[in-house]
């Protein structure tokens, strides 16, 4: 009908969205049908709805799916079990696959039922081979869809994994069953499946109130006897056998078109032939063979005769049950929650909070169901409130239990307090609280949690809900105003902590300059009595850090340790000479709160301080230092100290003064001038201990006319020294084989590899001559450096330095491998080799660099050897090339930086 494909693409678009790829694919599928489908049969049942084999489900796909699943004709709902064991897709069922097969039916069968069949006692692959004796028509060892069919007939098995189909497709894929007394069926089995698994740790479990639930159990005809009606069916003669208890004393024309039958009755034809004349048979019924009557299948009988109005009799002639009572409404679970007090927004969707008076009892007041059965009634009537409800295992008891009363908790979050600006002197402070204005918490959120949850998941399911970075977030136990305990260890339960209901917690929110509001709070409000409890010694006494004020600190701590000024600020002489009207100062504000610091730095009562007001003025009046990012801290040393001197300065009125020209006079005389015309604008404290004079001397290129002036400074800057040494480290490896030893030098920047060399030489007792570099990486030598190369530090590989032969000795002249082949001279001056292998006079190679190898062997083919690794002519550098055997189990080391 079109109210039910409207109602499935709802129920298809809200599964939908919890896929992660945007997908309805086997990775949301699977976790939503198993349970109760076996795991392994899960691939199998996607493999089922995907006709198209794109590895995603269309609503069209589903739609068929569900159709031939739950609505069609028995030979459509088997072929739809057949797809679901045929793995892989080939139209048969292969030995290996009957053998899942059977393994996943039996594991269905334990975990619907109870009652035994005697495949329970049997032998796995027993049952593998009588299903292939007695069915697979073909005698290949597989079955065509035809045996299974007429196998599934009378497979008790395979109709209870038929039966599960139907409640998964109604249940978890949302299908609106055909009848109410369809669907009264199908959730009685859903909860008696799940009153064998009994409670199970981490689900949910939701409340229905009483009221409704009755009503519905009368809509659904809940509690009749139970239907058995059965799945495959052809009698005799292809007509009904009704046979049941309830309606030999009812008549067997009333019960709603609802169908009762005996294990007595079954009786099956002797003659079909095909597995199709056996489905299509639908209005022959029978039991599954071997079952007890309580046996369920949702095979439907549509009753045509209109029994709408007909009824139950008692003896007495009293309607006991009327057929079709009216469907209820909406799900109203109000009776069973108390009104909350508290008007704050819930970050949990617990529904509300249960009555405690008077108790509610479960079966009297409310009935409990699992997570699907509650969506699916939803999705079928809607519901005021969902009251969902963990299981928990109790601590003491170790058992499962249903927790009805999670602990209800308020949060706070800070808010800053409502500050007057006409008195305030910190005002527009950026992001940065002003002491005038203390945090005000106020209920922001409320919230049901588990009492076995973990601070941890408390944490983190905030931080995810309020979409806060859970670094930058912390909880506080509320006390009182006063007193707050922080929650920093993630591993205590709620019930180790003893949080009750209606306790208050604070969240706490990282300012943008990286601190703690309630730190800072606690800190700007803190009385001096607790400070004065922990002396120690006068200056040894430490700033704490604003968020990312080190920058500011370390200026403080430098300022403050300048023994002259310090005094000055400790005696309290700055209060005498505050500048209050100077108009490019800071009102005596800058220089009032750094004697104040100073002053508790040196007074020795606490171990450390924050220093809020000074950090406070100076974002006041400086806001590029009010933020979260770090500053550069000479510069806010020199805005301190101008700071200072300008609200202490003694000149209140500034006069005029004009620069006069050096003009030939000493510089003795000029300096004298120009400090003097300093001090008569500026005269402060800072003046005295920090100015200076800096000489300036300008000369005329044309007429030589010298200029010199001297102006003031009260701090230099000095570069830091460069690093004019670079240390390299090379592995020099010798002919006799002996283990390679590894040096350390340190070269002068600009060094060049003849340098290098010689160096290297006076550490391992090798001539310079004797000594070839090569540049080495992953075993390969990739460059010779020239000696008149400067030396360069090698990223990816090393330097190496092997030991050659001085040309001309008698290890060359001896060497085992020579060429006999008499060249020209090189054009890079390497030495020529002459026919019987003499040598000419020895000249020094540029870095050793032989240009040619000769391989070993009776061969006497020649090879030359060129840096870039290509192989040039005989012809264009011959000379000897040596092998060198190296011992790489152990490399010495020798430093000498």
């Amino acid at each position: 009908e079109e109210s039910d494909i409207i109602d499935l693409e709802k129920r298809y678009w809200l599964l939908k969205a919890q896929s992660r790829t945007g997908r309805f694919d086997l990775e949301t599928f699977a976790p939503l049908v198993s349970p109760p489908i076996h795991p392994s049969l899960s691939e199998g049942l996607f493999n089922a709805f995907d006709e198209n084999r794109d590895n995603h489900i269309d609503f069209k796909e589903i739609s068929c799916g569900l159709s031939a699943c739950c609505r069609g004709p028995l030979a459509e709902r088997q072929k739809f079990c057949f797809k679901v064991f045929d793995i892989d897709r080939d139209g048969v069922l292969s030995r290996t696959e009957l053998r899942d097969m059977v393994v996943a039916l039996l594991e269905v069968w334990k975990d619907n039922r109870t009652d035994k069949i005697p495949e329970l006692d049997m032998d796995l692959s027993e049952i593998v081979e009588n299903i292939l004796h007695m069915h697979d028509t073909t005698k290949l060892g597989h079955l065509t869809l035809e045996d299974y069919q007429i196998w599934s007939v009378k497979s008790a098995l395979a109709n209870e994994f038929l039966n599960l189909l139907f409640q998964v497709c109604h249940i978890v894929l949302g299908l609106r069953p055909a009848t109410p007394e369809e669907e009264g069926q199908i959730i009685r089995c859903w909860l008696e499946r799940e009153s064998r698994y009994g409670l199970q740790p981490g689900h949910n479990w939701f409340l229905i109130a009483m009221p409704w639930w009755h009503q519905w159990k009368e809509y659904v005809k809940y509690d009749a006897n139970p239907v058995v009606i059965e799945p495959s069916s052809v009698l005799n003669g292809g007509k009904n056998s009704l046979v049941a208890a309830a309606a030999s004393e009812q008549g067997e024309d009333k019960m709603g078109g609802l169908n009762y039958f005996s294990a007595s009755e079954e009786k099956f034809s002797d003659n079909i032939s095909t597995a199709s004349e056996a489905s299509e048979t639908t209005s022959s019924n029978a039991l599954y063979p071997g079952t007890p009557g309580t046996d369920v299948s949702f095979a439907r009988q549509h009753n045509t005769s209109d029994n709408n109005n007909q009824c139950f009799l008692g003896t007495n002639g009293n309607n006991l049950l009327q057929l079709n009572p009216q469907k209820p409404g909406a799900i109203d679970n109000q009776p069973l929650v108390t009104q909350e007090p508290v008007k704050a927004a819930s970050l949990t969707m617990e529904g509300g909070r249960l009555k405690r008076s008077p108790q509610l009892i479960e079966g009297k007041d409310y009935v409990m169901v699992p997570e699907p059965v509650w969506r699916a009634l939803y999705h079928w009537y809607g519901a005021n409130l969902s009251l969902p409800r963990p299981v928990i295992k109790n601590s003491k008891t170790n058992v499962p239990e249903l927790e009805l009363f999670p602990r209800y908790l308020l949060f706070l979050r800070q808010q800053p307090a409502t500050r007057t600006q006409q008195s305030n002197i910190w005002v527009n402070m950026g992001n940065v609280p002003s002491p005038n204005a203390p945090l005000k918490r106020v209920l922001a959120y409320t919230g049901c949690f588990s009492r076995m949850q973990t601070i941890k998941e408390i944490h983190e399911y905030l931080s995810q809900r309020l979409r806060i970075k859970e670094e930058d977030m912390r909880l506080w136990l509320y006390n009182s105003e006063n007193y707050l305990t922080l929650l920093d260890d993630e591993d205590h339960r709620l019930e180790y902590l003893k949080i009750q209901d209606e306790q208050h917690l604070v969240i706490e929110v990282r300012n943008k300059d990286m601190s703690w509001p309630e730190e800072m709070s606690f800190i700007a409000n803190s009385s001096k009595i607790d400070r004065h409890k922990v002396p120690t010694e006068k200056g040894a006494t430490g700033l704490s850090n604003l968020g990312n004020t080190c920058f500011m600190n370390s200026s403080i701590q430098c300022v403050s340790n300048t023994q002259p000024l310090t005094r000055y600020f400790i005696s309290g002489r700055h209060l005498y000479e505050l500048n209050r009207t100077n108009p490019i100062g800071m009102k005596g504000h800058m220089a009032k709160c750094y004697g104040d610091l100073v002053q508790e730095l040196w007074s020795g009562t606490q171990k450390n301080i924050a220093p809020l007001k000074l950090r406070w003025t100076i974002a006041k009046y400086a806001p590029r230092f009010n933020g979260f990012q770090q500053q550069d801290s000479q510069e806010l040393l020199a805005f301190l100290l101008d700071g200072l001197h300008e609200d202490l300065n003694r000149v209140h009125d500034k006069p005029y003064v004009e620069l006069k020209d050096s003009d030939g006079r000493p510089d003795w005389e000029v300096a004298a001038e120009a400090w003097e015309n300093h001090l008569r604008r500026n005269r402060s404290i800072v003046v005295d201990l920090f100015h200076g004079q800096l000489k300036s001397q300008v000369k005329c290129k044309t007429c030589g006319h010298i200029s010199v002036r001297f102006d003031p400074f009260n701090f230099l800057s000095l570069p830091l020294p460069m690093d004019s040494y670079m240390h390299l480290e090379i592995t020099v490896i010798k002919l006799d084989g002996t283990t390679p030893v590894r040096y350390g030098l340190r070269l002068n920047m600009d060094e060049k590899y003849t340098g290098l060399k010689k160096q290297l030489s006076e550490l391992c007792g090798l001539k310079p001559e004797q000594i070839l570099l090569a540049e080495v990486h992953s075993s390969n030598i990739k460059n010779f450096p020239q000696d008149n190369q400067k030396v360069r530090l090698s990223v990816s590989g090393f330097l190496c330095a092997f030991e050659i032969p001085i040309p001309g000795s008698p290890t060359s002249a001896s060497s085992p491998v020579q060429t006999d082949v008499s060249t020209g001279p090189s054009a890079n001056g390497t030495p020529n080799i002459m026919m019987n292998g003499d040598l000419p006079k020895a000249t020094l190679i540029p870095n050793g660099m032989p240009n040619t190898v000769v391989p070993c062997g009776p061969e006497r083919s020649h090879s030359s050897w060129s840096p870039n690794g290509h192989l040039p002519s005989l012809s264009d550098s011959p000379c000897t090339g040596y092998i060198i055997a190296v011992h790489r189990k152990m490399v010495s080391t020798v430093c000498s930086f």
